[in-house]
């Protein structure tokens, strides 16, 4: 499931751990230098997330849950991406395949309880089920820029993926993870009624939200001819974004930022183990420190070396 994704372009999944997604978590361990997991709070963030995620980016939301009451508290958000016309994949576990429907614990149909929300719904059958079912899902999403929804049960998880446990219909390879992103156009005759409608204004503005990005020249066309001013939406502004992963990059990565048309968000991968303390500290600031390290930090040991490390450089 998890190379699935990789194949399919998704980095970055939102969600929280529990016992019934532990086989998909350890997938996610063994690709975490491909995939980054985000950890959230609760489910319903994790959502949300995805949701945020695919409309300032423009690419598939990723989200993960457990079963029973982790999958139900995905809904708040999932339902904000259907309104909202995101392209997202809920992905929950399920009970044991051969203890569904039979009251055992987090036994909830979540393949009921996602039909409304979400525009393909599908639980997973066994390995060779995997990657016909995530592509279908993933074209749906993006092609109708709505939520998908995968549920896999907890002990199928774990099964080894094999080409000879599937049946005679089901080609190997037959599925694939290709997309063509549509481009609809309207009508001319609806152009030409919208032309007459601006031109007929006397003070006209141009409201412009995401439908507007990659039009930069043809807006300011249209503006310029209707003498109207333009507002941008928030998703109309067609933010960039630009990563730092190592110090060396950071003047490049902000130069092009800065001369990026538009507004840039840069996002810096940081040390988890360098602590958030000034370049010059004092000795209550240092004591302090070393109070909160000896009161039982799991990582003060990672992160004590990270310091010495920071003054040795410092020194040399």
């Amino acid at each position: 499931m998890v190379q699935r994704l990789i194949d399919w372009g998704v980095d970055t999944i939102f969600g929280l751990p529990g016992d019934g997604v532990n086989g998909l978590f350890e997938a996610l361990r063994t690709h975490q230098e491909k995939i980054r997991f985000i950890q959230v709070r609760h489910e319903e963030a994790a959502a949300f997330a995805a949701c945020g995620y695919a409309k300032f980016t423009g690419r598939l939301g990723v989200c993960i849950a457990t079963p029973g009451p982790g999958g139900i508290h995905l809904l708040n958000g999932l339902y904000d991406a259907k309104c909202d016309g995101q392209p997202v994949l809920a992905i929950t576990g399920h009970t044991f395949h051969d203890l569904i429907g039979t009251h055992y614990q987090q036994d909830v149909d979540l393949d009921k309880l996602f039909i409304d929300v979400a525009a393909y719904n599908q639980r997973v059958m066994g390995p060779a089920h995997v990657e016909n079912v995530f592509d279908e899902a993933i074209k749906t999403s993006l092609s109708r820029r709505t939520v998908s929804h995968v549920t896999i049960p907890k002990d199928i998880q774990e099964w080894p993926a094999s080409k000879e446990r599937r049946s005679s219909a089901n080609v190997s390879q037959h599925s694939g993870d290709v997309f063509a992103n549509s481009q609809p156009l309207p009508p001319d005759q609806l152009i030409r009624e919208a032309a007459a409608i601006i031109d007929a204004g006397a003070k006209t503005v141009i409201l412009t939200g995401a439908g507007c990005l990659g039009a930069r020249e043809e807006l300011l066309q249209v503006a310029d001819a209707a003498a109207a001013p333009i507002v941008k939406a928030l998703l109309g502004k067609g933010a960039g974004g630009f990563t730092i992963e190592h110090p060396d990059q950071a003047e490049t990565v902000l130069r092009d930022a800065l001369a990026y048309r538009g507004p840039a968000i840069v996002q810096a991968v940081v040390d988890a183990n360098e602590p958030p303390l000034p370049g010059n500290i004092s000795a209550e600031q240092a004591l302090q420190f070393a109070k909160s390290m000896e009161r039982g930090e799991k990582d003060r040991w990672e992160i004590i070396k990270t310091v010495l490390k920071d003054k040795v450089r410092e020194v040399i």
